[in-house]
């Protein structure tokens, strides 16, 4: 894919200092947000490994942008939130969060069925949902998992922590993103199913 010098440049202002400036509030406890705004930031361009080193975050150059994952990380907070549940209840229907609309689970389930999810993830790892949508999002991209992980609650990383890294067949998850993201963008707009889908027996 072709990036847009503009694109390339968010995604590099994400990697410097976007993933600390969007950290989920368990991170706040931090010492580094114990610093005024305005020396925080002079750190961050000045000293960025330092700070990286401050979050566990070993230092590394940016990988090459990936669209998925600048969409996912542009998305507000909730809608990051309501896309992993989608994940969830594509993968694991059994374990997806309430709050998921039925006609959100309609349509998960019947993504369920062309991706065969159950065939190269376990859907153990779903208990709790978070973890095995965040194991997703590892695998998305593992090089940018240790700034990524900020954007979610420290209790849900540790249990990410606790599955080994895994390959997981590409062209089933990018797939699969590709038809989360898709969803979550769309406009207040809960159905995007048949309405027969409605009677699972069918």
């Amino acid at each position: 894919m072709s990036w847009s010098e503009e694109q390339a440049d968010r995604w590099l202002d994400w990697w410097q200092v976007g993933y600390w400036q969007q950290a989920e509030s368990s991170w706040q406890e931090n010492s580094f947000f114990t610093l005024p705004a305005e020396q925080q930031q002079r750190l961050a361009w000045q000293h960025p490994q330092a700070v990286a080193a401050a979050f566990g975050i070993a230092p590394a150059l940016p990988p090459e942008p990936e669209p998925r994952l600048l969409t996912f990380i542009e998305l507000p907070a909730g809608s990051r939130i309501q896309l992993l549940a989608l994940l969830a209840g594509i993968c694991a229907p059994q374990a997806a969060p309430d709050t998921l609309a039925a006609a959100s689970l309609i349509w998960c389930r019947r993504l369920a069925k062309a991706l065969r999810c159950e065939s190269w993830l376990s859907a153990d790892c779903f208990l709790p949902w978070s973890t095995g949508s965040l194991i997703l999002l590892r695998a998305l991209s593992a090089e940018s998992w240790p700034r990524l992980r900020l954007l979610f609650p420290q209790e849900w990383v540790k249990q990410v922590d606790e599955y080994p890294a895994v390959a997981l067949p590409s062209s089933r998850l990018s797939a699969l993103w590709d038809a989360a993201i898709w969803q979550i963008q769309q406009p207040e707009s809960p159905a995007h199913v048949d309405p027969q889908e409605n009677n699972p027996a069918e």
